[in-house]
């Protein structure tokens, strides 16, 4: 088995970074956190990620912490066209959109992520991504360069979207609701 393992015992997980294709949640608790936020759900002409991570942390901003269990196990068939550069890209790219809008819609009292911001970050990412590439680096340290850029568009993207509004996109802030 591959991927990211505590070992065999049972261990509380108090952070959203630890979400994996396992995790699991009683259905009463995902309604009572809002259940997976709305302003991400399907929509062909704008792919965002990130539905897992948020749900995650709004039940972990309730107190109801995650448990890992080492002797669980899962196995999936991921199809080949989803082992590729360009998947890879792409979902860089809807999770930079996701958490870019997360910003916007979780929290009532956030300001949406600035567009000129994100767009300045995603040109450094260019800069450092080419550089990388100019320099010869790693194949590892050019690819995470190009997927960081891809992440930082997509960031850029959500926050252009973001600035339209809650009511232009049809979503309302968590607190809304």
């Amino acid at each position: 088995m591959r991927g990211y393992d505590l070992g065999e015992a049972e261990v509380t997980v108090r952070t959203s970074h630890f979400v994996g294709f396992n995790m699991a949640a009683f259905r009463a608790d995902l309604l009572r956190v809002g259940g997976f936020p709305e302003y991400l759900g399907p929509n062909p002409e704008f792919p965002v990620s990130a539905c897992e991570t948020i749900c995650l942390e709004r039940l972990l901003a309730r107190e109801m912490w995650g448990v890992f269990i080492g002797a669980a196990r899962v196995s999936h068939y991921v199809p080949a066209k989803n082992r590729t550069l360009g998947f890879a890209l792409a979902r860089a790219r809807m999770t930079g959109k996701g958490r870019a809008l997360a910003e916007t819609f979780e929290d009532a009292a956030a300001a949406p992520p600035r567009v000129d911001a994100e767009l300045g970050v995603a040109a450094l990412s260019a800069l450092r991504w080419a550089a990388a590439v100019i320099r010869l680096r790693p194949r590892a340290e050019r690819f995470h360069r190009l997927y960081d850029l891809h992440r930082d568009l997509g960031r850029f993207q959500g926050a252009w979207r973001a600035r339209r509004g809650a009511e232009a996109c049809g979503h309302k802030r968590l607190s809304e609701r």
